[in-house]
């Protein structure tokens, strides 16, 4: 039915909310430090959706994690408004370039510079695990187009001005009108958008999926990213709260949000 597909020529939208950039505690409870987001940011109020994603591989992506992967899925199907999971840290960074490319043409927009990767390019774009020697993927924020938040940039985002354990407070009660984590789940992700924003009008910053950040957990090893997902416990929602793996990994509870760097932003 229309409600499982994606049409391939339908353009995709994003709603990007902009952020002053200020000084804020960062890191958890009697271990903060004071950093400085220095410039505007503007980052997407939800985690790219499949039907956001799959412009980028004609929905190939999709297809196959709902066939390869019955036995996980329980009979469930990927419907374009849940965020993508199963994406690697590479392939929402190609994504990022991807979308730079559909928007604002030329190289000299692009935020990760074009890279050669040795993982064979499959039907439709899709990209295979890569190989570790590409894992390290440089970014510069004073290009345009669109990337990753950094880790910095993510938990400024997350908090919204707020210094509790949560956007919202510290209640764990509260967490269930704002993201959906192992508790009110029902055992898998949901439609972007359902529950609360964040003070700053972000939606599902905490739960539903992990969000990829652009940097190193562990340097050359691992990437950090943030957030919690479905399948966990509300103490990994935490707005401080960091984990990390290699860049190859995907799994059934990361995705990523996409952001713009100042130069990009309208005045």
């Amino acid at each position: 039915s229309d409600r499982y597909s994606i049409d391939p020529i339908a353009p995709i939208y994003f709603t990007m909310l902009v952020l002053p950039g200020d000084k804020f505690e960062m890191g958890e409870v009697g271990e903060t430090e004071t950093v400085e987001i220095s410039v505007p940011i503007a980052v997407s109020d939800r985690e790219v959706t499949w039907r956001q994603f799959s412009k980028i591989d004609g929905d190939s992506h999709r297809q196959s994690w709902e066939n390869q992967s019955k036995k996980e899925l329980g009979g469930r199907r990927l419907l374009p408004v849940v965020p993508v999971f199963g994406v690697s840290w590479v392939d929402a960074v190609n994504y990022c370039r991807w979308l730079t490319a559909a928007r604002m043409p030329g190289e000299k927009n692009q935020s990760y510079a074009k890279k050669e990767l040795t993982a064979q390019q499959s039907r439709g774009g899709w990209m295979e695990l890569p190989d570790p020697k590409d894992w390290d993927w440089p970014m510069d924020p004073k290009k345009p187009g669109f990337r990753l938040l950094t880790e910095r940039e993510w938990e400024y985002v997350a908090r919204g001005d707020m210094e509790t354990t949560y956007s919202f407070g510290t209640s764990d009660a509260l967490l269930e009108e704002y993201g959906w984590y192992d508790k009110n789940s029902g055992g898998w992700s949901h439609p972007t958008a359902m529950l609360r924003p964040s003070v700053a009008g972000l939606f599902d910053i905490h739960g539903i999926l992990w969000e990829w950040t652009a940097d190193w957990y562990t340097k050359g090893s691992n990437r950090v990213f943030r957030g919690g997902s479905w399948n966990y416990e509300a103490a990994f929602c935490r707005s401080a709260y960091r984990v990390g793996d290699n860049p190859s990994y995907r799994n059934f509870s990361n995705g990523f949000r996409v952001a713009l760097s100042s130069p990009a932003i309208p005045k």
